[in-house]
């Protein structure tokens, strides 16, 4: 398993017209992760989302990113910056599933070079607030991982 990662995420404005719901993440993983994928230290970061309902079954949203990171080879830290767009679709009152795309740009770093993925996933809510979600993705340029799977849960207090 990967480090932990926690973050708070504080509400901006609701969606107004054209203007977007945005919220703001911020951050951290911890260094909890097995050997091989820990990066054996604390790695801040910030997160701005912003998103847009369509109509009662799909919306769309992106997100903005900024992370300190470890270069994979010589472990000296640099800045992640990435983005998403993902489309999200209402499949029951308690189901949903979304479709992704996103890029990781390393600034900075001496080895790290840009990952381009392409992933979608299930997101089920238990509770209004406790949402859970699975997802399963793949790379779609040489230097992204081939193919990763997740699971994630929120707790909205």
């Amino acid at each position: 398993a990967e480090d932990l990662y926690l973050g708070i995420k504080w509400g901006l404005p609701a969606q107004e017209g054209i203007l977007p719901e945005m919220a703001l993440i911020t951050q951290m993983t911890v260094p909890s992760g097995d050997d091989a994928f820990t990066a054996g230290e604390t790695l801040p970061g910030v997160v701005w989302l912003y998103g847009w309902d369509v109509n009662d079954w799909i919306s769309t949203a992106g997100q903005t990113k900024a992370d300190r990171a470890i270069d994979d080879v010589t472990g000296d830290p640099f800045v992640e910056v990435s983005q998403s767009w993902t489309v999200g679709y209402s499949l029951a009152e308690s189901l949903g599933a979304y479709t992704e795309c996103c890029v990781f740009a390393p600034d900075g770093a001496d080895t790290n070079h840009t990952e381009n993925y392409a992933d979608g996933g299930f997101t089920y809510s238990v509770t209004n607030n406790l949402p859970l979600e699975r997802c399963a993705g793949m790379g779609v340029n040489e230097a992204a991982d081939d193919y990763f799977i997740g699971s994630g849960f929120a707790i909205r207090r």
